[in-house]
């Protein structure tokens, strides 16, 4: 779908119903919010998205498939890092209900 839409807007192909901006305003912002949700969700199960600086990022129109390259220069601070390796270490408590849904519940 997206490889569709890609080449559809490479072509310039007129778009039915529908101008650029409400299709930026729309659903590729919509698609961006649920990202930064699942971000979000992955933080608070202790499976972190690594952090990487995008404006260095690999980008490419042309690869729209889940095969994307490594970051290219990814943040040197991680604020989640601390809290992924303690889940590591302590792999007891790490199944506890309380713990493994709550960050707030780690001691640093």
């Amino acid at each position: 779908m997206l490889e569709d839409l890609s080449q559809r807007l490479a072509a310039g192909d007129e778009l039915e119903n529908i101008t650029e901006e409400q299709l930026l305003q729309g659903p590729f912002s919509d698609a961006m919010t649920h990202a930064g949700q699942l971000a979000m969700l992955r933080r608070l199960h202790r499976e972190p998205v690594a952090p990487e600086n995008f404006i260095f990022a690999n980008v490419s129109t042309s690869n729209l498939t889940s095969n994307q390259p490594e970051p290219a220069s990814p943040d040197t601070e991680w604020p989640d890092r601390p809290m992924l390796e303690l889940a590591k270490q302590r792999p007891d408590q790490s199944d506890s209900p309380t713990n493994k849904h709550d960050p707030k519940d780690i001691e640093f």
